[in-house]
């Protein structure tokens, strides 16, 4: 089972992060329909699924991180 999350989208490609510094790009035919820049997918062999809870948890974290960062003080 691989997990990555969908950096984004460029034409018919989706360019998946594996770690911060590795990313893979993936034919979007092969993966879930309706998948976005943000989705976290798990693969195990030829089916991939969007993990919604783990999407949901990555988007929340990404709002803290952002929030903290441009919060005026």
């Amino acid at each position: 089972m691989k997990r990555y999350i969908i950096d984004r989208i460029e034409e018919n490609m989706a360019v998946c992060e594996i770690d911060p510094n590795s990313f893979v790009n993936i034919e979007l035919k092969n993966l879930p329909t309706g998948v976005r820049a943000g989705d976290v997918v798990v693969c195990n062999g030829d089916s991939c699924t969007i993990d919604k809870e783990q999407t949901e948890k990555t988007r929340e974290e990404v709002i803290r991180l952002q929030n903290r960062l441009f919060r005026r003080g």
